[in-house]
C-alpha cells in the first residue's frame, strides 16, 4: 500500500487487535505510526470498495487530496466509477446524444 503523510487526528479511537496480528503488523512495518496509517488506509479502502463511503469521504478520512486519492485508487485497482449495467447503458445513450 502507498504510504501517505501522517494525518493528525483530533481524537483517536483504538480497535483492539489480537497480539499476533499486531506482531505481524510490526514485523512488516516496524513502526507503530506507519502500521496505524496502513491499517487506517486498508479500512478506508475496503469501505470504499463496498460502497459504504464515497471517494471524497475516503480521501478526506486519509487526509489526501482528491488527485492523490485517485492515484491511490488506480494503484489499488479500485474503479473511479462503478455503474451497474442499466446506469452504464444510460451513460452510453447520453454520450451518443452528445456526439450527434
Amino acid at each position: 500500500m502507498q504510504q501517505t503523510t501522517p494525518r493528525q487526528y483530533q481524537s483517536e479511537k483504538f480497535i483492539p487487535l489480537p497480539s499476533d496480528i499486531w506482531k505481524t503488523l510490526m514485523g512488516v512495518w516496524r513502526d507503530e505510526t506507519v502500521a496505524k496509517q496502513e491499517v487506517a488506509q486498508a479500512v478506508v479502502l475496503e469501505l470504499l470498495r463496498e460502497g459504504k463511503i464515497t471517494s471524497g469521504k475516503a480521501a478526506g478520512l486519509l487526509g489526501m487530496s482528491r488527485w492523490d486519492f485517485m492515484e491511490l485508487m488506480s494503484k489499488e485497482d479500485i474503479p473511479m466509477a462503478n455503474f451497474d449495467s442499466d446506469e452504464l447503458k444510460e451513460q452510453m445513450r447520453d454520450f451518443k446524444k452528445l456526439r450527434e
